[in-house]
């Protein structure tokens, strides 16, 4: 309904099949759909659409980001981890690289939309640090990506 309106992609890349609004349009458009009493989204989900804008080479724009903009898949964010929440000082889920794969250990949790995502970005850290502060890596993780394989992460 919201494509039939011309309501889609509002801030995504024009070369991907958005239309890319400036943030102080996006508010606008909030606003306006804040004056309904329908609760009313407007797909893609922003988060998630500018993590992959940000951080997606070619081919991952090409293969995630596109189809994700036209609609025609949906993502999900995994950050949550037990006993850590969102905090991403006691993330313990771990990816390490092995030749030109990674390899994802961890668990994760409050994923939204995780039943129905096509695919998941996943947080995990790749750099433990001595001094506490870990360095963290997105990994694009595909729905029916079985549990023994390799992700490809973000460049």
């Amino acid at each position: 309904m919201s494509k039939d309106m011309g309501l889609w992609g509002l801030d995504a890349p024009e070369e991907v099949g958005g239309m890319n609004l400036p943030m102080v349009a996006m508010v606008g458009v909030g606003e306006e759909l804040g004056r309904t009493v329908t609760p009313y989204t407007i797909p893609p989900d922003s988060p998630n659409l500018r993590m992959m804008m940000a951080a997606a080479d070619e081919k991952q724009r090409e293969h995630y980001l596109a189809p994700y903009v036209r609609g025609e898949t949906i993502s999900a964010i995994g950050i949550s981890e037990p006993g850590a929440g969102a905090d991403p000082q006691l993330m313990k889920t771990t990816a390490v690289q092995d030749g030109d794969d990674w390899i994802i250990n961890g668990r994760k949790i409050w994923i939204t939309k995780a039943d129905e995502a096509d695919f998941t970005i996943l947080m995990a850290v790749t750099d433990k640090n001595a001094e506490g502060r870990n360095g963290m890596s997105a990994f694009l993780v595909d729905r029916e990506t079985p549990a023994s394989t390799f992700c490809v992460k973000f460049r």
